[in-house]
């Protein structure tokens, strides 16, 4: 199988994105060729059966321009990929969709959000199916609909006990309103000072970049020694995960991929989420008003068990997992 995969960036060092590197060099193993068209191309050790095409939007290609290229692109290449697979951006299956059914390519969309546009309601009418994590994750109802879960390097992500460090706490994903950053720190100010919180993301949009203000004006607020905010890339993650006794989260927007990033490194993942499974080894599930005492009755006894958890996102979420079952549902 020939495979073009459609995507928004390449670049192992990008923080929210850099984890589909790892997802590229995967699906190559079970490929004859894999080609890439990104928006973005950064940082990437990607070569051999692999060939990475961008639509320029490092070089600042206007957004009309990148539409171009990538119907240039997708027709020039016909002959030289046999199946579609677009990652979370509908759009790009919208665009694509009415070539790609001309050229009687089978078409694949990757999404997981809990937002239900019309311009997923056009993807899905254009896609041979829709993969997703989880049943929450595919807002529209629709028979295409294969729940595969998530694709976590598991070699990456794994434990290191002699890193940890049991008086540090980390939340990590996306700084915005839905991930009740509020919440985490307002449980954090209930455990004693020995403890410090690191929050990990970064804003998207400008409302984002509002929230992140807020944010920052609540934690200087008596907060500021013991909370810090940091944007990592994503090889940086899993040192950072080892290091932690406790990964707080507190988002409704679905399975995040952080928690079970947490996992696989062994961490203690406190939630007061309804989406994170109850029986995942290292999960302690509580309500919103118990989050700090649970955090803190999780920090101060031992109820880590890092091969269990680690163990467990393998089984259920692992990239190798993932990928194998991706290309078996691809038909061609």
């Amino acid at each position: 199988m020939r495979l073009l995969i459609v995507t928004q960036a390449i670049d192992r060092h990008d923080p929210v994105l850099g984890f589909f590197h790892r997802w590229v060099e995967e699906f190559a193993k079970h490929c004859d060729h894999v080609h890439v068209i990104a928006q973005l191309e950064g940082v990437h050790l990607l070569a051999g059966k692999i060939t990475v095409h961008s639509l320029g939007k490092e070089k600042q290609v206007s957004t009309l321009g990148q539409i171009f290229r990538f119907w240039k692109l997708i027709w020039t290449l016909r002959d030289k990929y046999d199946v579609v697979f677009v990652h979370m951006i509908p759009w790009w299956m919208v665009l694509g969709g009415p070539m790609w059914l001309l050229l009687r390519k089978p078409r694949y969309l990757w999404y997981e959000h809990r937002a239900a546009t019309l311009k997923l309601l056009k993807a899905i009418w254009f896609s041979t199916k829709v993969f997703s994590v989880s049943e929450q994750g595919m807002p529209i109802k629709t028979k295409k609909s294969v729940v595969v879960g998530h694709g976590i390097d598991t070699e990456k992500f794994s434990p290191d006990p002699a890193r940890l460090d049991r008086h540090h706490i980390v939340t990590v994903g996306r700084i915005t309103k839905s991930k009740r950053l509020d919440l985490i720190i307002a449980a954090f100010r209930q455990l004693p000072e020995v403890y410090r919180l690191t929050i990990v993301g970064r804003p998207v949009t400008p409302q984002d970049s509002g929230y992140l203000r807020h944010i920052q004006h609540v934690i200087d607020g008596g907060l500021n020694h013991r909370v810090s905010i940091r944007t990592i890339v994503h090889d940086d993650l899993p040192p950072l995960l080892r290091s932690a006794a406790a990964f707080v989260h507190a988002s409704q927007t679905g399975l995040d991929k952080a928690i079970l990033e947490a996992l696989a490194c062994g961490c203690t993942v406190v939630t007061c989420s309804d989406n994170v499974p109850d029986d995942a080894p290292g999960v302690e599930q509580c309500s919103e008003e118990e989050l700090g005492l649970t955090l803190r009755k999780v920090l101060e006894s031992d109820m880590r068990d890092p091969q269990a958890s680690h163990g467990y996102v393998g089984n259920r979420h692992g990239l190798q997992r993932l990928v194998g079952l991706l290309t078996k549902e691809m038909k061609f």
